[in-house]
């Protein structure tokens, strides 16, 4: 024990086979180093070195000193001995788990909203966090103890983790395992304002630091206005500086955007949907979200195609959700974006959804940034409250035939300065926590904590223009809006506050050419039943002077819908209390 040892064999297969297993039994007490010699004859060994090859003391110690340790394998029997045949289910599911968490040290193995989940890493060695099935975890248990069943022919053997084992210990409660609510790739901050460059699983803030060999120069704890002015021109010149901005505000959402993985854990609510758009293709919005998104993880963010439907919506946020993506991308919106699972998770800081394939429901935590592009998109009013805007307009026909950029190969100078940019970003953070995180006076509603931290920070940074575009965005989601005054006119002109009827309502829209947001673009059918939902969802709503209220059913069960006017209700009743007043006022 505590030797250092050599071994030398035959210049052959059997000899090199023998070497290594004698090797290997006894790394695990001395260090030792497999020498193979420089001899040319099969079957030579040490005496013929010695002999017939003039090998001298100093050149054996040469030989020693380059040949690398061997690094000990454990085998079955170094892991703690659980009898697989004991038939005792709670006492070997605890065992099982004593075995899991004396293994795992530092943590590969976790839970998150209720699932056993651990972190895998992509084609490009991406990390990411996936769901342990039974047979995961079976295979887990059969590394991380050594499984037995003792017969009397003959004594204890080999044996599997029994599956009522697996499902008993899938079935827990509550998992023995740290809490993880994401895995980021550069340092980022915690609750506290505190900034932590070590990698690996920080409990406190429940995430993994996957540094993957990022080299981050030092961040100053109280950067100074030249610390500042190099961080804000890394990001608002270098590398955003080339993008047709249409103002400062775009920009300004641009470098938020940025900002939002090393600042989530300071954000206390959800954070809102950072839409990417431009009048025509070719503007630069793909490439905007890949240079925002590569300092925080390297690569171009996690993508999600806009669902068809809304049970196709929550499906694809559910299964993007479990991987916990840093950022979570919308890419190239072509429909009008209206989704109640969508507008659901934008708002809320749990998501909680069945698992495909699986009868049970997980709460998985809400920590990604959300990004969407696309040319000139509709948002519904719902979703333009979710939602900052970062326009971009070349102003030119073809606007992919621009040249005379700073970089050529954005992507490729943002990640070969990726460090820089990481540093440029904690800058202008850390300086708004050394002057003590003040909370800044903007207010978007639903993100109230997202816009006081992100405000804040701009703030001090001397980016100015936040959350100056919010009405634009709200007059252009309004077309809904116009489209439905349009049609509730028409409406009224036919047929006053007399109910009606979806049939009858269609017909009116169809041959008017109306609501053809709310319709869309396929059959007749398909038209129909739209409308009746749209009008469903309008139920006691008002637009304009008008109240959409329902008028019970027609004779085949179809249910009706009728029309208030305020205004007239309005000018009724202040008419009766004139009246009253006069018969009140007269002395006879």
């Amino acid at each position: 024990e505590g030797k250092r040892i050599g071994v030398c064999y035959d210049h052959d297969e059997a000899g090199k086979t023998g070497a290594e297993k004698v090797a290997q039994a006894l790394a695990k007490v001395a260090e030792v180093r497999v020498i193979e010699l420089p001899v040319t004859e099969e079957h030579e060994d040490f005496s013929d070195w010695v002999l017939k090859y003039g090998g001298t003391l100093e050149q054996w110690q040469g030989l020693m000193e380059s040949a690398q340790p061997v690094e000990y394998e454990p085998s079955k029997y170094d892991l703690p001995p659980i009898d697989a045949g004991s038939g005792d289910l709670a006492g070997l599911a605890d065992q099982a788990w004593a075995a899991i968490i004396a293994s795992n040290d530092p943590p590969e193995l976790f839970q998150r909203g209720g699932l056993l989940t651990r972190i895998q890493t992509g084609d490009t060695k991406e990390p990411y966090l996936a769901v342990v099935s039974e047979a995961g975890l079976r295979g887990i248990l059969a590394r991380v103890a050594w499984w037995y069943r003792f017969t009397e022919r003959d004594g204890q053997k080999d044996a599997h983790p029994p599956i009522p084992v697996v499902k008993d210990m899938m079935a827990a409660p509550e998992y023995p395992l740290p809490v993880i609510s994401r895995v980021v790739e550069a340092p980022v901050f915690g609750r506290q304002g505190e900034l932590n460059l070590e990698p690996g699983y920080h409990p406190a803030r429940r995430t993994y630091y996957w540094s993957n060999g990022l080299e981050v120069p030092p961040v100053p704890e109280n950067p100074t206005a030249k610390d500042i002015k190099q961080a804000r021109t890394l990001i608002v010149d270098e590398l955003l500086g080339d993008f047709p901005f249409t103002s400062d505000t775009e920009l300004s959402h641009a470098v938020a955007l940025l900002l939002g993985p090393f600042v989530r854990e300071l954000v206390t609510g959800p954070t809102p949907l950072h839409m990417i758009e431009a009048p025509s293709p070719g503007t630069g919005k793909s490439l905007l979200a890949d240079a925002i998104t590569i300092p925080s993880t390297g690569r171009p963010a996690a993508t999600m195609t806009e669902g068809r439907d809304e049970d196709e919506w929550r499906k694809r946020i559910t299964a993007s959700l479990i991987a916990a993506p840093t950022f979570l991308l919308i890419d190239n919106v072509r429909r009008k974006l209206d989704s109640a699972a969508l507008s659901a998770v934008l708002t809320s800081t749990s998501w909680q959804d069945r698992i495909l394939g699986r009868s049970e429901l997980t709460k998985l935590p809400v920590r990604c940034i959300w990004i969407a592009t696309g040319n000139n998109p509709a948002l519904t009013t719902e979703m333009a409250r979710r939602t900052v805007r970062i326009r971009l307009d070349a102003k030119v026909a073809r606007p992919w035939q621009r040249d005379g950029f700073r970089h050529k190969d954005l992507r490729g100078w943002a990640l070969q300065n990726r460090g820089e940019l990481v540093w440029a970003a904690l800058t202008l953070i850390q300086a708004w926590v050394a002057e003590g995180t003040p909370a800044s006076d903007y207010v978007l509603g639903q993100y109230e904590s997202w816009a006081q931290v992100i405000g804040g920070i701009l703030d001090c940074a001397g980016i100015k223009g936040f959350l100056g575009n919010i009405d634009e965005v709200y007059s252009a989601a309004d077309e809904e809006t116009a489209q439905w005054e349009e049609f509730i006119s028409a409406w009224w002109h036919e047929h006053g506050d007399v109910p009606q009827g979806t049939r009858e309502l269609f017909r009116i829209a169809e041959e008017k050419d109306l609501l053809l947001m709310v319709r869309g673009d396929k059959g007749e059918h398909s038209q129909r039943i739209r409308m009746g939902k749209a009008l469903g969802q309008m139920r006691d709503r008002q637009i304009g002077p008008f109240r959409i209220e329902q008028a019970g059913r027609n004779r085949s069960g179809g249910i009706l819908y009728r029309l208030t006017n305020l205004e007239d209700a309005t000018n009724e009743a202040a008419a009766a209390s004139e009246l009253e007043e006069v018969e009140n006022d007269d002395p006879f």
